[in-house]
C-alpha cells in the first residue's frame, strides 16, 4: 500500500487576487457554493467574443501517510499511503480589457480533488475512499514591459469523509491547514512577501463544508518564471480513522514557481 510522491506539471501563466479582510487577520469564511467565474474588476470591460478553452496548470505535488495510534498516541512508524489525483483542469474562462489603459486582463480558474484511498491485495482499488481534500483557485494574469505577471483571486477549499471515515472534523498539523502564498519579483518593482496561513489555528473547519480565503488585499502581483517566484496554495491536514486506528497525514500543494537560482 505504498506509492511515492507524485507530481504534474501545468503551466499556469498567472494569477491575481482581489481580496477584503476584517478583523485582526483574513480567516476562513464558510460558503453554499463556488461561482463559474469571477466577475471583472472595475474599469474593466469584457471581451464578448473571446472562447472560454481549456490550459494547462499549476504544478501540483501530493503526498499521503499513516501512522499507527495506540490508547491515544502516534506511532514513530510513517508508511506513506496510496492516493489518486480525482481531477486537475484550468479554465481560462474570461478576458476583459481596461476602458482606458487598454491592459488586457486574463481570468481563469483551476480544480484540483486529491483522494487518499483503501486498496485490497494485488493492488485492485476498491470504494473506500478515505478522504479528499478539493482546491478550486481564481487568479488572472496582466501584463507589463512585455512580461507576464500574476496574482491570487480566491481560494475556495473542502475536505469530504469517504465511505471508509467516520469522523466529522479535520485535525490540523502545525502549519494550521497548508498556506497561501504569493512572494516573487512585483509587478512595480518591489519583491512581494506574502505568506499566509490557510486555516488559522482558531479555526475550526468541518469535513463537506466549502471554505472562501480572500488573503493579500493590494499586493502587487509577481513576475512569472521570476527568481523565487511562488504562488498558489498548500494544505495540510491530520485526521484519525477509527476503523484501522490510523493517524494520517494529507500534503497537497498547488503552486506556480519560478527559477530558485539567478
Amino acid at each position: 500500500m505504498k506509492k511515492g510522491k507524485f507530481i504534474l506539471s501545468f503551466s499556469l501563466t498567472t494569477l491575481l487576487f482581489f481580496s477584503s479582510v476584517t478583523g485582526a487577520f483574513a480567516s476562513s469564511s464558510e460558503v453554499q457554493s463556488i461561482p463559474d467565474k469571477l466577475p471583472v474588476p472595475e474599469g474593466y470591460e469584457i471581451i464578448q467574443d473571446f472562447e472560454p478553452k481549456q490550459e494547462r496548470g499549476a504544478e501540483i505535488e501530493a503526498e499521503v501517510t499513516a501512522s499507527p495510534m495506540t490508547f491515544g498516541i502516534q506511532s514513530t512508524d510513517t508508511e506513506e499511503y496510496d492516493y489518486e489525483i480525482l481531477e486537475n483542469t484550468t479554465l481560462h474562462y474570461q478576458d476583459s480589457v481596461n476602458t482606458e489603459t487598454n491592459d488586457l486582463l486574463s481570468q481563469y480558474r483551476s480544480d484540483v480533488t486529491l483522494a487518499a484511498i483503501d486498496r485490497q491485495m494485488g493492488g485492485t482499488k476498491t470504494e473506500r475512499d478515505l478522504i479528499k481534500v478539493t482546491v478550486t483557485v481564481f487568479y488572472h494574469e496582466v501584463t507589463k514591459d512585455l512580461q507576464t505577471y500574476i496574482g491570487l483571486d480566491k481560494v475556495y477549499y473542502r475536505y469530504d469523509k469517504g465511505s471508509k471515515y467516520s469522523s466529522s472534523v479535520v485535525f490540523y498539523g502545525n502549519r494550521y491547514g497548508g498556506e497561501v502564498i504569493q512572494t516573487g519579483p512585483g509587478i512595480n518593482n518591489h519583491s512581494v512577501l506574502e505568506r499566509e496561513p490557510l486555516v488559522y489555528v482558531v479555526e475550526k473547519i468541518n469535513l463537506g463544508q466549502t471554505y472562501l480565503r480572500q488573503p493579500f488585499p493590494n499586493a502587487d502581483e509577481v513576475l512569472v518564471g521570476g527568481l523565487l517566484t511562488e504562488m498558489g496554495v498548500k494544505t495540510q491536514s491530520k485526521w484519525y480513522d477509527p476503523n484501522s486506528n490510523l493517524l494520517f497525514n494529507l500534503d497537497l500543494n498547488s503552486l506556480i514557481q519560478g527559477r530558485i537560482t539567478p
